[in-house]
Parts: structure tokens; sequence; C-alpha cells
């Protein structure tokens, strides 16, 4: 065994000596000791571009339009997209032009002796700008239309027309009373006419109607409130007609109150409707849905800024996990 291991002892005293390893360069030599510091450097840069970026770019549009993602490539896109473009760069001139005409003849009509505050009244709010629809649906896909159902509607859209700054907005009469909205509430609420005993489709009566006989008006003379497998014909009506789902439809219009028309600076109207979604529309509808009734809702303003904060709802958790990971980082490169 001593001689074995005199032998083994010899031959590794035959291995020729290795040359060291060369010094890796100064600069991962820094980076190794002075790692803290550098992950601080760069975060901080990070930080500081994506607040440069902010501040040139602020404020970020989001395109919501969902047809922009349905377009393709090809020649024959190319002269449709041009085709659509001039008709409606047509339509909006057409549209500009009866405008013009409109106005020209109102001022014609208009009495030399009334005052400008009179004037100003007459025009408010009686452009639809901006709609606003409601769907319904019940939770099991049961029928909607029950009196239980029919009365919950009901109470839903008192309450939205009841909000504070409602009447700022929606379409107005000459007298400065809102049009009421498109909705079944008006007909199975509807009301009768003292003077003329006539039913009125109003919404303002005090309990529901026939449900039935409401239904197999409406299934056979306006389908808009029921849903497409409704199936009613005035032939032959369905023996218990029913449906799962209804819609409603709230207009909002121009000028707003202290414009003088509906091309008197538009995006401050705009902005003023868009604040009204987000301070009192849009946290009430968000709350409107029960157990048993579903509320949708969309809408040209409403739509983009439900997408817009979504999007930044997204962000901040976004942002979240990126601190997380950063403090992460900084904890375990300390040790």
């Amino acid at each position: 065994a001593l001689s074995r291991f005199s032998g083994v002892a010899g031959s590794m005293s035959s291995i020729p000596d290795r040359e060291p390893l060369a010094a890796p360069p100064r600069i991962i030599t820094s980076l190794a000791v002075h790692s803290r510091r550098v992950l601080l450097v760069i975060a901080f840069s990070f930080v500081l571009t994506a607040a440069i970026g902010l501040a040139v770019f602020w404020p970020i549009t989001i395109n919501e339009d969902f047809e922009a993602y349905l377009q393709c490539d090809g020649p024959y896109h190319a002269r449709r997209a041009t085709l659509q473009a001039a008709q409606a760069q047509a339509r909006a001139q057409a549209a500009h032009s009866r405008r013009l005409l409109a106005m020209e003849e109102a001022e014609v009509e208009i009495d030399e002796h009334e005052t400008d505050a009179g004037r100003r009244l007459a025009q408010e709010q009686n452009v639809v700008k901006w709609f606003i629809k409601l769907i319904y649906a019940t939770s099991d896909g049961s029928n909607i239309f029950t009196p239980k159902n029919l009365e919950r509607i009901r109470d839903i859209e008192q309450r939205f027309m009841g909000l504070p700054r409602y009447q700022d907005f929606c379409l107005a009469k000459s007298n400065r009373e809102c049009e009421l909205p498109l909705s079944v509430v008006n007909y199975f609420f509807a009301s009768e006419d003292p003077k003329t005993g006539d039913i009125v489709p109003n919404g303002r009566g005090g309990q529901v109607l026939p449900v039935q006989a409401i239904l197999a008006s409406l299934g056979s003379k306006n389908t808009y409130f029921l849903d497409r497998y409704f199936g009613v014909s005035a032939q032959g009506l369905q023996a218990a007609l029913q449906g799962n789902i209804t819609r409603s439809v709230f207009r909002f219009a121009m000028p707003l109150r202290g414009f003088n028309g509906p091309e008197d600076r538009p995006r401050d109207q705009e902005a003023m409707f868009r604040a009204f979604i987000e301070e009192e529309m849009y946290p009430f509808l968000v709350t409107a849905s029960s157990l048993d009734l579903k509320v949708y809702y969309y809408g040209n303003i409403l739509q983009s800024y439900e997408v817009q904060s979504t999007v930044w709802h997204d962000a901040r958790f976004a942002s979240g996990s990126l601190i997380f990971i950063f403090c992460y980082l900084v904890a375990h490169l300390r040790s």
C-alpha cells in the first residue's frame, strides 16, 4: 500500500505547474463590489426617464376604438378606407351646411325684441350629442318582464335621472324639462290623460299595467326593447310572452348652459360631460346591479372613460409589482 501511495505521489509531482488565472477587468470588479450602488443608479435612471416621458407626452391618449384593430392591409382595404373617409367628410360638410341654414332661418324667425337670455334658454341642450344605453338582464336567464323586475328597473332609472347634475346634460324640452329616456318603463307604467282618457307612455303611472298586453303590443309594433329571441308576430302571438333582456337609452345634448351652440368650444363641453360621468354617472352604474338583476352599460364617452380607467388601474398594479421587485433586489444584494 505504501509503495502504491508513493507511486501516485510521484506521478502527481510530475504534473507541470499551471499558470494562475488572470485577474478580471477592473470594471467587472467594481460592478461586483458596488453592485448595490449600480442597481440604485439604474433604477433612478429608469424612474427619471419615465418621469420625463410622462411630462413630455402627457396626457396619454388610449385608442379604445375596436374597429381600429379590425383593419387589414391591402389595396382593396385602402380604397375602401379612402371611400369611407370621403363619405364621412361629405356628411360632415352637409351637416354643417344644414346647421348654418337652420341658424339663418332661426335668426329670421326670432323676434327682435326677444332678450339674449331667452334666446340662450331656447337653444340649450336641444341637439343630441351623447347616448348612454343600459341593458338589463336576469342573472339566471329567467323572464325579466315581471312586476318585481319592472319595478326594479323603474327605480334604477329614476335614481339615475335623479343624479345631481343630470338635468345639466339631458336632452331638454323648451321648458328645460328633461326628455324621457327610451325605456319599457314608459309603457309598463303609462298614465292616463285626465282630459282625453288616452294612455300616455310616460312612466308616471302608479302601478304596472297588464304585462302580457303590453308585451303583445311591443312584440308586434316596437321590438327595440325586446331581445332577438322574442319571436312574436302580429298573426300569431305566443301564449306566454317573455324575455330575459331589455334595454333603455338616455340621450344627452348640447349646447350646455353658458355656450352659444354645439360648435362653441365643443372640447370644453365634452370635458364637462366627461366630468359628470367620472364623478356621478360611472360610480352609480357600477353599483346598479343586484344579485337577480344585472345592469350593463355603454356609451361613447362612458366607454372611453371605462377603458382608460381600467388601463390605468392595471398600470398601478404593474407599478406596484416593479416596486416590490426592486425592493427585493435591494434587500437580496445587501447580503
